[in-house]
């Protein structure tokens, strides 16, 4: 059991990396956390941004979700479980 528990967390790991990478502007990464209220604010926020014509904010949200990949990368696997799985911390 602790193996399996160990892969889920390397794999959710690896999976929100990518998707911090590809589509962090939209809050992939956040959906893949679990942290849904955050998902969706970043995804709402990019979308608005987009409609509305304001790059600015937009290309924000982006540098936003990219940061966190570089964030998820640089953490080791306990210490990425313990912060973002376990002790649910959303941003940064």
């Amino acid at each position: 059991m602790d193996e399996l528990t160990n892969f889920d967390f390397n794999d959710k790991r690896k999976v929100a990396c990518i998707a911090a990478v590809f589509f962090g502007f939209v809050g992939a990464h956040k959906f893949v956390l679990g942290y849904k209220r955050e998902g969706a604010i970043m995804a709402l926020v990019s979308v608005a941004a987009i409609l509305c014509q304001l790059p600015a904010i937009a290309a924000l949200v982006a540098i936003v979700g990219f940061a966190e990949a570089f964030i998820y990368f640089g953490l080791d696997e306990k210490k990425f479980n313990d912060i973002y799985v376990r002790g649910q911390h959303p941003w940064f």
